[in-house]
């Protein structure tokens, strides 16, 4: 049995090459009380487990409801369950427990990331970059959400909420903060360039990210296409199927 809270976020990547899963950091009850209110362990061990999801959205469910939580753990599970959502596809429901946990702690980094991860598969990218932007405004040094933001004003095909200059700016920031080491963050870096028209820079990056072994036996036969649109003069557009 735990001796603490541990609640793990269950995101999947927005694309498998770009998005990190996000660990959902545990807070006791801010309570004299705290171990008459302390809800129970089992649920608490079921809510965070990624070995059935319907069972954990039940868990947390019983969790808040049943009126033992603070309101910072509350958010927690309420996340939790979000996750648990997404894990299984449904991103409406995922969205909409987010959304109470954010109601419940408006500074909880987390469940905008994963908000965000969530909007981007409904196609919402305003919002999606919104909840990223937040991310980087509560945590500068975030690299994941720098790079997720400039990924998608690079590569998405909607003309209206592409930015290369912006997303240049960004994926500059998020290689810097990573040391120049992430090839998944060069990659991105690549597709910017080619969305401001500096064909030359994103053959470059888009190269280096192949020098790394992990990325170019995951990720090497499409980054070799990306590399072929650039050295064609065209930059690189992604899609999301929800």
């Amino acid at each position: 049995m735990s001796s603490g809270w541990k609640w793990f976020g269950l995101c999947r990547r927005l694309r498998p090459q770009h998005i990190l899963p996000v660990l959902l950091l545990a807070l006791w009850p801010c309570s004299t009380n705290a171990q008459l209110l302390m809800p129970s362990q089992s649920d608490i061990e079921k809510c965070e487990t990624k070995k059935n999801p319907d069972e954990a959205i039940a868990a947390c469910t019983r969790l808040t409801y049943e009126g033992t939580l603070a309101p910072l753990n509350l958010a927690i599970a309420y996340a939790n369950r979000g996750s648990h959502w997404y894990d299984k596809g449904d991103y409406a429901l995922a969205i909409a427990d987010y959304d109470e946990a954010l109601h419940l702690n408006p500074q909880f980094l987390n469940a905008y990331y994963n908000r965000a991860l969530a909007r981007a598969h409904i196609l919402n990218h305003d919002g999606a970059i919104t909840d990223f932007n937040e991310v980087i405004r509560l945590d500068p040094r975030h690299a994941n959400a720098h790079n997720n933001t400039a990924w998608m004003l690079a590569t998405t095909p909607v003309t209206a909420v592409r930015n290369g200059t912006r997303a240049l700016e960004l994926a500059r920031k998020a290689a810097e903060l990573t040391n120049w080491k992430e090839a998944l963050i060069l990659q991105t870096l690549a597709a910017a360039y080619a969305e401001t028209g500096n064909f030359s820079e994103a053959v470059r990056w888009q190269t280096k990210a192949l020098e790394f072994p992990d990325f170019a036996t995951n990720s090497g036969p499409q980054a070799l296409r990306q590399i072929e649109f650039y050295r064609q003069g065209q930059p690189y557009r992604a899609t999301l199927a929800p």
